[in-house]
């Protein structure tokens, strides 16, 4: 017996045996001294987070055996800073990575406040929504604005990358690209207020259910815009609601990222150039080997949300470059762990940061692991809040 426990504490000693990674940092556009908050987490392929030692421009973890995706953020007085790695423990300490820091686009105006696409059972998709939150101090529009999902590899490598896994300076989108109408300044939104853009404004929550059923957790009958697609026939027009447009479609019977999870941007076009006049010029209609897609800058990405498609092996690959989403979030089906989100009524809400004379105000470090409630919730629209997170 004696001997038997010997054996058992030496196999965990083993299992539990860190290694010291070192990473060094730098940056080609600013100094590491001059920045704040610099962080860096690795995130495991069980998905185990843990966060980096940082002193100077070094960071050490103490990592078990395994593979990561390492992730480093930063800050100065003007700019967020990002950058990633894979990496792979094997059995000894490991050094010489380093890490090179993106200028990444300052905190965004318009941005995601919350997005639900899983559905509930039994396969019913279409109430899902997108609520739209303008997080500065100042008057945005929503004119011209552009909404669409990227395309991604469902769980693997997006095909868009090249052979060494770098993914292009722009973003191919799939399904429905949509966007706002107007001429530039018809549809204010004055700060802190929100809007909701429904898949079907139905009031989902009070659908005639059957036996295998389960209730949508909203009521989307008061939602701000309808993503009517016209060139659906299984679409439905809601009246009263007024709808945004069809930038470019490529299939779908609606707007609809996939229910496991799926990338999502907010684009503005340069001033003076529409949104019919972009999708007519051949150059940002991109053909790889199976099908055309609209393909729009990474400069004209306003907020981009890294969502992982939920898949067995847990693998993480981002289809967003770090400087639009230096992380990511996911939908899981249980708390505690990452699960198979599909039906389960989950949406992904952003993180408040401080609610000052009842205004909230919402995280924005393009860096989604850190600005979003990882795993999700029940969805709620038009969800308040009190204090802070």
């Amino acid at each position: 017996m004696c001997a038997a426990l010997a054996f058992v504490g030496c196999d965990e000693d083993e299992v539990a045996k860190k290694y010291q990674v070192t990473v060094n940092v730098s940056c080609e556009t600013a100094s590491i001294a001059d920045m704040s908050n610099l962080a860096a987490t690795a995130v495991g392929d069980n998905g185990s987070e843990i966060a980096g030692t940082v002193q100077d421009s070094t960071i050490t973890f103490n990592l078990a055996a395994g593979a990561y995706n390492v992730t480093v953020t930063a800050q100065d007085d003007f700019y967020n800073y990002a950058g990633s790695a894979k990496i792979t423990v094997a059995d000894k300490d490991l050094d010489g990575i380093t890490i090179t820091l993106g200028q990444s686009k300052p905190a965004g105006t318009i941005i995601f406040k919350e997005i639900y696409t899983t559905g509930v059972q039994n396969f019913y998709w279409t109430d899902g929504f997108y609520e739209l939150v303008n997080n500065s101090d100042e008057i945005q529009y929503l004119d011209g604005i552009i909404m669409g999902i990227v395309t991604n590899g469902y769980g693997d490598v997006s095909s868009w990358a090249d052979s060494l896994g770098n993914l292009p300076d722009y973003y191919p989108m799939t399904n429905s690209t949509v966007y706002f109408p107007g001429t530039g300044t018809d549809y204010p939104l004055m700060p802190g207020q929100s809007v909701v853009c429904a898949t079907r404004p139905l009031n989902h929550a009070a659908r005639e259910l059957t036996e295998a059923d389960t209730q949508s957790p909203v009521d989307l009958s008061t939602a701000d815009w309808d993503i009517y697609i016209p060139q659906s026939a299984q679409d439905t027009d809601v009246p009263n609601i007024p709808n945004m447009l069809v930038a470019y479609r490529t299939f779908g019977f609606d707007f609809m990222p996939a229910t496991a999870g799926q990338s999502l941007i907010l684009a503005k076009l340069p001033a003076g150039q529409t949104v019919e006049d972009f999708v007519a010029d051949p150059e940002n209609i991109k053909k790889p080997a199976y099908s055309a897609a609209l393909c729009i800058p990474s400069d004209y990405v306003i907020d981009a949300v890294e969502i992982l498609y939920y898949n067995k092996d847990l693998a993480i690959n981002k289809v967003i470059l770090d400087k639009d989403d230096a992380g990511y979030t996911y939908y899981s089906g249980s708390e505690g762990e990452w699960t198979d989100p599909t039906y389960t009524g989950r949406s992904l809400r952003r993180k408040c940061t401080k609610v000052e004379n009842g205004r909230a105000y919402f995280a924005d470090t393009n860096n989604s692991s850190n600005d979003f409630i990882l795993g999700g919730q029940t969805a709620v629209v038009r969800r308040q809040f009190t204090e802070a997170d």
